[in-house]
């Protein structure tokens, strides 16, 4: 597993984290086949609060787009929207 994004200290409101997993699980394809899949997220802080100190991400939204190709057949995208609050 792989994960691209930058570390850094939460902030307030509005800043937005994006990031990838590569080949965390592998696709069923036909037959006893199998595909690495890759996941893609971005995620935009709605609220935050100060906890001890510390910026702690209370809500946020965003998508996160699942692909994956088995071979010989064309590749699979789906994206989800996600809305979360703490």
């Amino acid at each position: 597993m792989s994960w691209n994004l930058h570390t850094r200290p939460l902030r307030p409101i509005g800043l937005v984290y994006r990031g990838s997993f590569n080949d965390i699980t592998r696709a069923r394809c036909f037959g006893e086949g199998r595909a690495p899949v890759r996941i893609r997220m971005s995620l935009r802080i709605t609220d935050a609060a100060v906890v001890n100190s510390d910026w702690v991400v209370t809500a946020f939204t965003g998508t996160y787009t699942i692909s994956f190709r088995c071979p010989g057949s064309l590749a699979s995208i789906g994206t989800l929207s996600v809305r979360a609050r703490a």
